[in-house]
Parts: C-alpha cells; structure tokens; sequence
C-alpha cells in the first residue's frame, strides 16, 4: 500500500489487470518515458534512444563475428576491402545515434525515412554528407538484399522506440541482421 513506481510503465500496452491491481494497492505509478522537461521533451526516453542507437551498432557488430556464427567480418571493414553495409530505417534519435556509431566504425551507412526534414536534420547533426532517402518499397528492397545490417529505427508519432527495433501489427520487433 501506498508504493511508488518510477519505472517505464508503457500504458498504452499496460494490461488492463494489472493496472486494476496498482489501483487497488494504491500504488502511484510514475511513467518515465512520459516525463517532459522545461522545453516541452522527453529526456529519458532521449537519452534512452541515444544509448539504443549506438548499442545497436556493437551488437550488430557481435553478430557479424564468426563466433556468433555470422559472417566474419569486421562491421567496419579493413584496408582493401569494401566496408559493412548497413541500412537504417529511420532518421529519429535512434537512427542518428546507429548511424553515428556505424560511421565510427567504418561501415558504409544508408538511411531512409520518409520524413525529408529528419533526413537533413541527420544530416547537419552527423556534420558530414550521408547517403538518405525517403522510403521507396523497391528501392529500400533492393538495398536490404545487400546488406549486412539493417536497423529498424522507425518512431511512433515523435517519440522513437528507445529499444532500437520497430512495432507492426502492435508486436515489437528487435533490430534485424541480415546474414547472406
């Protein structure tokens, strides 16, 4: 009785039980991923979306090693040879940070999103030219067959998933690697 909760509540997937349950023990439940700050943002789900965003970029990097079973290649590449491919869907927090990070590492890196302003905000926030484009079925087709990683980093509304993957139909989906 009388419990606070300062967690990531997501309420929107809260389970209408277990919301009845906190209600009845009276539990104050403060959701983080809802709290703004003076300048009308949500920090922690930033910092969140930043910490995924590089995060994703050494796991894929995992993933690629032959100890995982994957490839064997260096996400980056070395001299003399063509450097890791990696498609990222999404041009919101999340995105900038796993293009920041494959960039980092040497991969050559490709966003899309249909959203031509995140695009050129990518842009000026990475301070260098980077291949982006809005999403185009085929196009975007064409380059997930020819790549090593692909990042689901798409939003919901303004606010990117922090977890790096991507929701359809309503389930949530991790980031994807692909493994030719």
């Amino acid at each position: 009785m009388g419990q606070l909760i300062l967690s990531p509540i997501h309420i929107s997937v809260l389970k209408a039980d277990v919301l009845s349950r906190m209600m009845e023990k009276k539990i104050t439940a403060i959701s983080f991923e809802n709290l703004k700050d003076d300048s009308d943002s949500y920090p922690i789900v930033r910092s969140m979306s930043e910490i995924a965003g590089s995060a994703v970029m050494l796991i894929a990097a995992q993933y690629l090693s032959s100890a995982n079973h994957g490839k064997g290649v260096l996400l980056g590449g070395i001299s003399g040879i063509a450097p890791t491919k990696v498609i990222i869907i999404g041009a919101g927090i999340v995105g900038e940070y796993a293009a920041r990070a494959a960039l980092a590492l040497g991969a050559s890196v490709k966003v899309f999103d249909n959203n031509v302003y995140r695009l050129k905000r990518l842009q000026n926030n990475i301070g260098q030219r980077l291949w982006t484009s809005v999403i185009e079925p085929r196009m975007l087709a064409k380059q997930l067959k020819t790549c090593e990683v692909a990042v689901g980093a798409l939003g919901s509304g303004n606010r990117p998933y922090a977890h790096g993957g991507y929701r359809r139909n309503g389930e949530q989906y991790a980031p994807r690697f692909c493994n030719h």
